[in-house]
């Protein structure tokens, strides 16, 4: 005999770093009209959680079978579309994100495209940035005609969330050549995603009603399920075309974790007075050292961002670590080395030289960065098991 259950789909929560305490209403969380009525039609439930929520579907266990069978198989490219609201009016600004007017603008998340940071954070600990908002739209878009080179009307291109074209006799597109414009209205069209292409301009948007847009969402959650999303990214576990639960837990994070970053070098069977330096490349975040110089009768040197990097962070630049490059004529011949910086060099001005000597004077000297560095590798960024915070 089957056994009847209900158990949690997935479940969502947002998180504020720079709030450890947030007021229980921070968040506002709840289906979307479209959201809703997709989920009656499966008859799964919307939990309402603090700073989140769950979505609970009714499952059974078969006599034969671990896993919890979906009572209500999913049709393949279900969407499940939630809102997110704030009353906190200085929530943006203690996000660290741009102060856009109310209803302008919308952060938009879905489990599509793993390569995407949009559908990254759900599964990542990284935190929101401006580039996930798009632009919030009515579906009504209104313009100057354009023709082609050989007199005939541009016609528009609209895209959905999957980058795929959207057939033409899915919504209307109406011109008055009277007044050389064009209308173009998506209302046949669910609440979603769509980017729409005009005469060599794009426009990607969250398109909706107005009076959804005037309620004015922080967040759109869209949760797709079926063969189109990536593995790791499912809600659902399919063996044999059957979909069973598999409880996955999503969570997006505001506010940034910024730190500044310091490195503990030691030096080890290193040549006398090695000059190093670390450096993030491509990136205008700089590190300074509490010593320059490098042997081995010092026991470590740190070296310390000047500026404060989110941990995690997940940006593309490399923290290097190079060995500074001298001229070989500038370095110091003859006895052999006794660590002792006037054998090498010279401090002017804060500035390391090196010199040549004739008669006890210095007659010349030329910048320590005089050749072509050396990598000698990567840095691991913060972050790890060997990462120590302060405050």
């Amino acid at each position: 005999m089957e056994q009847q259950y209900l158990q949690p789909l997935f479940s969502f929560r947002a998180e504020h770093k720079n709030i450890p305490d947030p007021d229980p209403g921070l968040f506002q969380m709840e289906p979307t009209e479209a959201g809703w009525k997709t989920l009656q039609s499966y008859r799964l439930h919307f939990k309402a959680q603090e700073s989140g929520f769950t979505v609970v579907a009714p499952c059974f266990r078969r006599a034969d079978q671990d896993l919890l069978e979906l009572e209500n198989q999913f049709l393949d490219g279900t969407k499940l579309s939630f809102a997110v609201f704030t009353n906190d009016k200085f929530f943006l600004d203690h996000s660290g994100l741009p102060l856009d007017p109310p209803g302008e603008y919308v952060y938009y998340f879905n489990n599509l495209n793993g390569d995407e940071r949009r559908t990254q954070l759900l599964l990542e600990n990284f935190s929101i940035k401006d580039s996930e908002r798009v632009r919030l739209h009515p579906k009504q878009f209104s313009g100057e005609l354009s023709k082609d080179d050989g007199g005939d009307l541009l016609l528009p291109l609209v895209y959905n969330e999957r980058g795929d074209l959207v057939h033409e006799s899915r919504y209307d597109f109406v011109i008055d050549e009277d007044q050389n414009t064009y209308h173009l209205d998506l209302s046949r069209l669910a609440d979603g995603l769509y980017t729409v292409e005009y005469n060599g301009e794009s426009l990607t948007c969250y398109c909706a009603k107005a009076s959804f847009i005037r309620r004015a969402p922080l967040l759109i959650l869209e949760i797709f399920i079926g063969s189109a999303v990536p593995e790791e990214y499912q809600v659902v576990k399919v063996e044999e075309g059957i979909q069973y639960i598999d409880s996955k837990e999503f969570c997006l994070h505001f506010g940034l974790n910024l730190f500044y970053w310091q490195y503990k070098l030691i030096p080890i069977n290193i040549p006398p007075c090695t000059w190093i330096k670390v450096q993030a490349d491509q990136s205008p975040y700089t590190f300074v050292p509490d010593k320059i110089r490098l042997h081995q009768q010092v026991d470590h040197v740190l070296f310390t961002s000047q500026q404060q990097i989110e941990i995690p962070n997940e940006e593309g630049f490399i923290v290097n670590l190079y060995r500074v490059g001298w001229h070989d004529e500038c370095r110091v011949t003859g006895e052999p080395y006794k660590f002792c910086f006037k054998d090498y060099g010279i401090e002017i001005d804060d500035g390391f030289r090196c010199r040549e000597v004739v008669d006890h004077k210095c007659i010349h000297w030329c910048p320590a960065y005089c050749a072509e560095d050396e990598l000698l590798g990567a840095l691991p960024k913060p972050g790890g098991e060997k990462t120590y915070y302060y405050t």
